[in-house]
C-alpha cells in the first residue's frame, strides 16, 4: 500500500537521536579506538578491520572497501531495504513515530489498524504474564520451576499463563474496548458456533516478537492434559511464521559476536540455553525452513549449527536445510544429539561446556545427510 513521503524533519530528528554504535553493533562485533569504533567490514571478507564508526558524526567507513554513509544507508545495504523501509524500521527500533506527508485514507487506515494490532498484542501479553503471577497460574509456575526456568528469565521472555476458561481474553478485550473483529483478526479469538471464545486455554504463554521488538504473535504450550502439545498464532495480518524466529530480537546481537547461530526447534530449548549461557540461540515457529529464515540468518553471521532433537522429525529439519544450500553464503552445521534428548534437556544434564563441546564437534550438513542415508540403504 503506498504511503506518502516521510517528512524530512522526521528523518533529520531520527537520524539525530540514534545511537549508531548501538544499532551497528547487531551486524559488527565493534572495539573502542580512540574516538572512534572499530571492527571487520561487514560488507566484504577482511582478516584485519578496516571499518570505522564515528559517533560525533554519526557516521561510518570502510578503508577496505569505501563503503560508508549514515545509519540509513547502513540499514539500507545491510538488509535490503528500500530508504523508506530502512527508516521505518530504525524507527520502530528506537520508539520514534514518524510522520507523511500526502498519505491517502485508504494507507492511512491500513497503517492505523497494524499499530492497533501491535498494542492488543502487547496488551494480551501483559494480561497473560499478570495471570502467571495468580492463584491461576500455579500450575504454569510449578511446570516453570520444573525446568529450572527463574525469575529473571520468566521476566525476559515475559511468559505468561492463559487461564482454562472458554472466554476469560475476550471478556478481558471487551472491558478494554477491543473489538471483535481485532480480537479474531489478531488470532487471539476464534469464532464459533457459540459466539467469540480464546484461542489460547490453560496454556503457558510464550510471546513471540519480531526484530522491532513487537509482539507480533504467541506460543501456547499445554500444561496438563491436552492436544495439541503447542499451539501457535495463525498468520495475521502481522505476522507470517516463515518469515520469522523466536527470540532473534534478543539473540541477533549475540549471534553477530560469537560468529555462528544456534537454530532449536522450541521456545525452551530456546529459553532453556538461554539460562546456561549460551546466547546465540533461535528457534523455527512450529514451520519448515524457509527461504526467509536462512536469508534473516544470512544478514547476521556465516555460521548456523542446527540442534535439533534427535528424532525423525529433528532429522528432517536439517535435510530440509539442504534445499537451500546453494542460496546463501553460509557454513551449515548439524549438532547430532542422543535420541530422546532436545537441547533444554542436554544443556540441563550436560552444562554449558558439554553444549558447546557438542557444537564444536557439529558436523557439516552434507555429512549429516550422507550419514543418515547409509544408515537407511545398503551401501554396498
Amino acid at each position: 500500500m503506498a504511503r506518502g513521503r516521510i517528512r524530512d524533519e522526521d528523518l533529520e530528528a531520527l537520524r539525530d537521536q540514534s545511537d549508531i554504535v548501538d544499532i551497528i553493533s547487531d551486524y559488527v562485533q565493534l572495539k573502542k579506538a580512540g574516538r572512534l569504533y572499530k571492527g571487520l567490514c561487514p560488507f566484504h571478507d577482511e582478516k584485519t578491520p578496516s571499518f570505522m564508526v564515528d559517533p560525533s558524526k554519526q557516521l561510518y567507513h570502510c578503508f577496505g572497501c569505501s563503503e560508508g554513509g549514515n545509519i540509513f544507508s547502513f540499514l539500507k545495504k545491510k538488509e535490503g531495504l528500500e530508504f523508506r523501509e530502512a527508516a521505518e524500521r530504525l524507527a520502530a527500533r528506537t520508539g520514534f513515530t514518524l510522520r507523511y506527508e500526502g498519505v491517502s485514507k485508504e494507507a492511512s487506515e491500513v497503517e492505523d489498524r497494524r499499530a492497533r494490532l501491535y498494542r492488543i498484542n502487547q496488551w494480551a501479553a501483559d494480561v497473560y504474564s499478570v495471570v502467571l503471577t495468580k492463584d491461576a497460574g500455579k500450575v504454569a509456575r510449578d511446570y516453570l520451576t520444573s525446568r529450572d526456568f527463574d525469575d529473571e528469565i520468566i521476566r525476559l521472555f515475559h511468559l505468561g499463563f492463559a487461564p482454562a476458561s472458554y472466554d476469560f481474553l475476550y471478556r478481558q478485550a471487551m472491558r478494554k474496548g477491543i473489538g471483535a473483529s481485532d480480537f479474531v483478526g489478531v488470532g487471539l479469538g476464534i469464532k464459533g458456533e457459540r459466539g467469540i471464545y480464546d484461542r489460547f486455554r490453560g496454556r503457558l504463554i510464550f510471546p513471540i516478537r519480531d526484530l522491532q521488538d513487537r509482539v507480533i504473535a504467541f506460543g501456547g504450550r499445554v500444561i496438563g492434559e491436552g492436544q495439541p502439545k503447542y499451539l501457535n498464532s495463525p498468520e495475521t495480518a502481522l505476522y507470517v511464521k516463515s518469515k520469522h524466529l523466536y527470540n532473534l530480537n534478543l539473540a541477533r546481537r549475540e549471534i553477530v559476536s560469537s560468529g555462528y547461530a544456534i537454530l532449536v526447534e522450541g521456545y525452551t530449548d530456546v529459553i532453556g540455553l538461554w539460562q546456561a549461557g549460551i546466547r546465540n540461540v533461535a528457534a523455527t515457529l512450529g514451520t519448515a525452513l524457509s527461504e526467509e529464515h536462512f536469508r534473516l540468518l544470512s544478514r547476521l553471521t556465516e555460521r548456523v549449527v542446527f540442534a535439533f532433537d534427535a528424532d525423525a522429525a529433528g532429522v528432517s529439519a536439517s535435510e530440509r536445510g539442504l534445499d537451500f544450500y546453494d542460496q546463501f553464503n553460509l557454513d551449515l552445521r548439524v549438532m547430532v544429539m542422543e535420541k530422546g534428548l532436545d537441547p533444554a534437556d542436554f544443556v540441563a544434564s550436560q552444562g554449558k561446556d558439554g553444549f558447546l563441546q557438542k557444537v564444536e564437534s557439529s558436523l557439516p550438513l552434507i555429512d549429516f545427510c550422507l550419514e543418515q542415508l547409509l544408515r537407511e540403504h545398503d551401501a554396498s
